[in-house]
């Protein structure tokens, strides 16, 4: 959303597991962008954590492409302003 389009994982360089999430557990998800030019696809590292705080996944050179080909863009409220082209 940060690039303003709307974009899925497709890929991933490393994928490190630590620990399991059981069915239904709750978790919270860290995702940090790498820099990248505008016009390229987003790359990111997510970082799962369980309720208690420990660190279950991590996810490094996890890669996004817009599988909509602009058909869909994020809510405006998402869109960071500065990357969009004029």
């Amino acid at each position: 959303r940060y690039t303003g389009r709307t974009a899925v994982p497709v890929g991933v360089a490393r994928e490190t597991r630590l620990g399991e999430l059981d069915p239904g557990e709750a978790c919270l998800c860290r995702i940090v962008p790498h820099e990248q030019p505008p016009d390229s696809e987003p790359v990111a590292d997510a970082f799962l954590f369980g309720a208690d705080g420990r660190i279950l996944e991590v996810l490094e050179g996890l890669r996004s492409a817009d599988v909509t080909r602009g058909r869909r863009s994020p809510p405006a409220w998402h869109v960071d302003r500065r990357r969009q082209r004029s």
